[in-house]
This record gives structure tokens, sequence and C-alpha cells, in this order.
């Protein structure tokens, strides 16, 4: 979704194709373990290091039809908890043709990764959208998700689903003051009925780059709730239907140190509510990490 708006405002270039890659060290300290997919709550403090390596090419024949691609590699380890240590790969593509006042098009995803060094999950995603401007100041985008989830170590988690989004952007000052607001609600249906859940996320964003020390810093504040019900099957370990509610806060402050290099520095608070107490926790992340762009 970012790279749709960052595309729609963006000038356009001289050069059809357009390049760009990154590299990030990171270190992070999880107040609780969580595997969300397998309902796994570890209640303790551990630390870890995470890499990063991204590249995404764009390509423009015209100024009416866009192509993206991007893929993304995330290694994170722990000290304290090798069971956890993940390997994320992230690929993506997506076309779009703008109209007079709208744009149309089609983003496809696909995830797969490792937990242990284990396969554990496979996500394959395809959303057409359609976005346009409300005036000069307001974009907003829908989107209609269509997922294929497969979950390795449990078959009985693996499930389709569809889903509808709606993100709209309020700009104060451009791309570099903003405010976010987005909808979710969909659906998934597992293998095993337990798991069928109905779900729908509220998310409201701020960001604002300013200039301090002769160099920019980006802040950015973001405050999401999702609520899942799961109404197919009564749950035998609280014999009733399961419901769960998540509040999450995230702080992120990031400085450009040069053209190349980037300081990020991040904090969330997820708090879980759930009527299953082994998916009831709260959880504190905090992390800082070193980005090189080239």
């Amino acid at each position: 979704m970012l790279l749709v708006l960052f595309s729609t405002v963006a000038e356009a270039t001289e050069s059809p194709h357009q390049w760009q890659g990154s590299a990030s060290l990171g270190l992070e300290n999880d107040s609780t373990v969580i595997i969300d997919e397998l309902d796994t709550v570890v209640d303790e403090d551990s630390a870890s290091n995470t890499v990063r390596l991204g590249v995404d090419y764009q390509y423009n024949p015209d100024d009416k039809n866009e192509w993206q691609f991007s893929g993304n590699y995330i290694v994170k380890n722990f000290s304290d908890s090798d069971d956890f240590d993940s390997a994320l790969q992230i690929y993506s593509a997506a076309y779009s043709h703008e109209f007079e006042r709208v744009t149309l098009g089609v983003r496809a995803q696909v995830i797969d990764s490792e937990l242990n060094h284990e396969p554990f999950l496979k996500l394959q995603q395809l959303s057409p959208y359609v976005s346009f401007f409300i005036g000069k100041q307001w974009f907003v985008n829908f989107a209609i998700g269509f997922n294929d989830k497969r979950i390795e170590t449990d078959s009985s988690r693996s499930a389709q689903g569809m889903q509808l989004n709606v993100d709209s952007y309020r700009f104060i000052q451009g791309i570099n003051h903003y405010l976010l607001f987005s909808y979710k609600s969909g659906s998934e249906n597992a293998e095993d009925p337990l798991f069928n859940q109905l779900f729908n996320q509220v998310r409201i964003g701020w960001v604002k780059k300013i200039r301090l020390f002769e160099r920019v810093n980006k802040l950015r504040v973001n405050w999401r709730y999702l609520r899942r019900n799961y109404n197919d099957e009564i749950h035998p370990d609280i014999d009733g239907f399961r419901v769960d509610s998540r509040r999450q806060w995230e702080f992120e402050w990031e400085l450009e140190l040069n053209s190349s290099f980037l300081l990020g520095a991040n904090y969330r608070l997820n708090e879980q509510d759930s009527n299953l107490g082994i998916a009831r926790y709260d959880q504190h992340i905090s992390s800082v990490s070193l980005e090189y762009r080239f």
C-alpha cells in the first residue's frame, strides 16, 4: 500500500527504470516471545538481533502504467530462545494503470518463513485495488485481498480467506506530514473449523518529518485495534466461542545520518485480551537499527 501511495505522489523521473536496495542490522528486546499463528506465548524477556536485506524495482514505460517488484529477506536470532529463531522471505509484484480520475491495480505477494530452521508458514495474497484523490489532500485506497495460508507445523490451522481494506491519507504537508486512517475486515476458513475467524481492525497513524541540527528526523505514531471472533465451533478449553481483542501502540523515530545511512528506534506495546487463557498477554518490544540504502 505504501508503494502505491509513494508512486502516486512521487515526481516523475526521466528514466523508466528505478532501483533501490537496503541492508540493515538491528537489536531488539521482547518482554514476551509470541508466535501468534500457533497461540504460543513464552512470558520471558529475550533479546535478539535482526538482519534485513531488501531490493525494489519500479518500471514506468509511460506516465499511465507502472510495474513494481520487491524482495525482502529478514533473519531474526534470539539469544535465549533459539526455538523462535526465524527467517522470512517476502516477494511482491504489482501493476497499476492510471486513468483520468482513478488508478486501478493489482498486487500479489508471497511470504515464506522458517521457524527454528524448519519450514513454518507459506502465505499467498492477491489484492486488486482502486485508488484516487479527493481534492488535493485526501488519498483513498480500496482493496480486496484473497489469502491462502499454510502452516507447515500444524495443518489444521491452514486457512483461506478474504478481506476488505480501506486506507485513507490526509496530507498536511505532502509526504512530510500526514495522517493515516484505515479499516480492515475479513474472514478465514481453516482446515479445522475451530480456527475459523471473523476479524475487524482499525488503525490511526501520524507521520511527520522535522529538521533538527541539519538532519531530517521522521516521527511516526500508530494505534491499532484488532478483534477476532471464532464463532463456528465451541472451544473445548473454555466451553464457549473464542474472542480475542488486541490493542497496539507503536512509536518510531528515524534519523537520516546522510543520503545512505538511516538510524532508527522503535517501541511497540501489544495488549491482547482473550477468553482463552493461552492467548492473553502483554508484550513490550523495543528495538534500534542501522540501515544502509543504495
